[in-house]
């Protein structure tokens, strides 16, 4: 039990550090702040199903599961942001901008649906 927790500690470290470089990163080259947790949440969705993808068949096992506790649950869970999605959605909807909130909230949702859909397709058709 003990090394499943430095694993996802070990993974949230570097996915810490990932986020707040990427946050910059995207920051410098776009206006609206609320996109970056737009454009992280869907990075993560679409590494995700490709994780997924791979873990689809229990016949291969491309990823121990300690390596999958440090990529999905650690990295991948620090890198995403539901607590700057929550965040974002109070700041729009407090500021009353309703059609913005809309958007944001279609965006986020939808736009990470799709790229763990189109991401998970892509890995099993490349696989089968």
């Amino acid at each position: 039990m003990i090394d499943k927790f430095f694993f996802i500690a070990l993974g949230a470290a570097f996915g810490g550090y990932i986020r707040v470089y990427l946050s910059k990163l995207i920051g410098n080259n776009i206006k609206s702040k609320e996109n970056i947790v737009i454009y992280l949440n869907i990075l993560t969705c679409f590494l995700a199903g490709l994780i997924f993808s791979l873990e689809k068949d229990q016949s291969i096992y491309i990823f121990s599961r300690r390596i999958n506790d440090f990529l999905v649950v650690g990295l991948l869970g620090c890198v995403s942001t539901y607590s700057g999605f929550a965040k974002e959605i109070i700041k729009i909807f407090f500021d009353k901008e309703w059609l913005k909130l809309i958007i944001f909230i279609f965006k986020s949702i939808f736009g990470c649906l799709f790229v763990i859909g189109i991401s998970y397709y892509l890995v099993s058709t490349f696989i089968n």
